[in-house]
């Protein structure tokens, strides 16, 4: 299995970045800070920048996405909760914060890979 993480984009300073599938990838992991609405920001879209990585518009891959401390900046903590969840949702990502996915793909001896996301 091989993993394709991308963590620290801060699309807010640099909103026209594009990523690259990795190639070979079977699971691309987001780790947090990928986009935020601090003072300054240069994002046009409401997606948190997410919508680039988004399996329904193109991404080959199956996504998760953990939130990082940056996209909440500026934002109430709860509201800035909800419409993250809502929009990996929207975009067919998972959602791991404070929660666990088992994969469907598994270590050299068979077990299921499960992956833990958690922003404190």
């Amino acid at each position: 299995m091989k993993i394709q993480l991308l963590s620290d984009l801060h699309l807010e300073t640099h909103p026209h970045w594009q990523a690259t599938p990795a190639p070979g990838a079977d699971v691309l992991v987001l780790a947090g800070d990928i986009g935020s609405y601090q003072s300054g920001n240069q994002m046009q879209d409401t997606d948190f920048g997410l919508r680039q990585f988004s399996p329904l518009h193109g991404w080959p891959t199956p996504v998760i996405f953990v939130p990082g401390n940056h996209e909440y900046d500026t934002l109430d903590f709860d509201a800035a909760h909800l419409r993250l969840r809502e929009t990996c949702e929207r975009l067919g990502m998972v959602w791991l914060e404070r929660a666990s996915s088992v994969s469907p793909w598994t270590d050299r001896r068979g077990r299921p890979l499960r992956i833990v996301g958690t922003t404190s």
